[in-house]
């Protein structure tokens, strides 16, 4: 049993990806606000709609894409950075 728990493990390939938190605060005027966590990143970042939320998120898949610098007004903004606890 255990020979073939190894063999899976060793098999499974792993996808990759980048993990974000997000808190919903409020649902007003048809849309989301809250605060959003880059965990990769080490960043949090708060915003007003939902299109800022999803443009922050794909700001960070194309920066572990590319490795290139953020562009301005997203995640660059010094907000908070999540700190080494977690």
């Amino acid at each position: 049993m255990k020979k073939e728990l190894a063999s899976a493990r060793r098999g499974k390939r792993r996808m990759g990806g980048t993990a974000f938190l997000v808190r919903i605060r409020f649902t007003e005027n048809s849309t989301w606000q809250g605060t959003i966590q880059w965990l990769d990143g080490r960043k949090t970042k708060n915003f007003r709609i939902f299109l800022e939320m999803a443009m922050l998120m794909s700001a960070a898949v194309n920066y572990e894409k590319k490795a290139d610098q953020l562009p301005a007004g997203s995640w660059d903004d010094k907000e908070e950075e999540i700190s080494n606890r977690m």
